[in-house]
């Protein structure tokens, strides 16, 4: 894990939606749109899943952040069981948790304890309650052992590739590809063509859907086309069969 995020390098936002994100000042890029944190997460991430067609949601994530979409997910439950595994190699300090949700919410106990754990040592730490599991892996995701054809989503969240481009890489989308169920959906806010043409190596479909706010696009990926009729499949970049 590399160095512990400081607290003077994070300065909070608020969003056209209301809610808030943080500005990286060492790196200049935020974690969530400035169009709406929560609004972009539901569409990108929740919509792009397809989660409302499963009964229990197992998902995996790159680029834990500030929580905001396991926030939306615990928001849009239902009741569902949820196993949830966030990855973040540099986590926010714990700090600054009163700062992004109200002390009394789950989301504000939820936080403060994985990233107490994290700052107490732990690689992984984990929170739970009957129907809910939640894991945080301070581990870079070329070090991570994800679980294979476990999850029925994968948030593909990291920063974007100007600034984080080892998270964009077709070995990440092989590993990604490998951790998730053969209907399972990754998807991203991300729709660069050397992004797309990545996850094609690793054998996934890609679709194009419309983006977030004033962004034109975006991009699903699934083992099996027929789950990305919610998008315009990408015919151009077909996986090879033996993947």
């Amino acid at each position: 894990m590399k160095k512990s995020l400081q607290i003077a390098e994070l300065e909070i936002c608020e969003t056209e939606d209301q809610s808030r994100t943080v500005l990286h000042k060492t790196l200049n890029a935020h974690y969530r749109s400035l169009h709406g944190a929560l609004e972009e997460s539901e569409w990108v991430f929740f919509n792009g899943c397809r989660l409302q067609d499963e009964d229990r949601w197992a998902v995996i994530e790159l680029g834990f952040g500030l929580g905001t979409n396991l926030h939306t997910l615990l928001h849009k439950r239902d009741n569902r069981a949820i196993s949830y595994i966030g990855l973040d190699h540099q986590p926010i300090p714990s700090e600054i948790v009163e700062q992004l949700y109200p002390t009394t919410s789950l989301m504000y106990e939820i936080l403060s304890s994985l990233l107490s754990q994290i700052e107490n040592g732990e690689q992984i730490a984990t929170w739970s309650q009957p129907n809910i599991h939640i894991e945080l892996w301070a581990i870079d995701i070329h070090q991570a052992q994800l679980p294979s054809q476990w999850a029925n989503a994968f948030f593909h969240d990291p920063f974007g590739p100007t600034t984080n481009p080892n998270a964009w890489t077709s070995d990440v989308f092989k590993m990604i590809h490998a951790s998730l169920k053969p209907t399972g959906i990754l998807s991203t806010y991300g729709a660069a063509g050397h992004a797309r043409r990545a996850m094609v190596e690793a054998g996934l479909w890609t679709a194009s859907k419309k983006g977030f706010g004033r962004k034109r696009e975006m991009t699903v990926a699934c083992s099996e086309p027929s789950r990305l009729s919610h998008g315009e499949l990408i015919t151009k970049y077909a996986p090879q069969q033996s993947s």
